[in-house]
């Protein structure tokens, strides 16, 4: 696991948006819903609804709170 870390950093030097797409390889459980984050967030960004956005994160999955924590670092 460390050595995935260790590639998660590198790759967030590179885009940030890799690092996510990283944790959609190993979480195969949960990649249409992470891809659909990712998407709804990049969807949102683009035209700038941020609260709305925080609120989608706080209402969707929230037990899983490490990642939502991954998602809200990158707005």
């Amino acid at each position: 696991m460390h050595h995935h870390l260790m590639q998660f950093q590198k790759y967030q030097l590179i885009d940030p948006s890799l690092t996510l797409l990283l944790y959609l390889r190993l979480l195969h459980r949960l990649q249409l819903r992470l891809l659909y984050l990712y998407l709804l967030r990049l969807f949102l960004l683009q035209y700038q609804r941020r609260r709305l956005l925080r609120l989608i994160l706080l209402l969707v999955l929230p037990y899983r709170m490490t990642l939502l924590k991954q998602l809200k670092l990158r707005l």
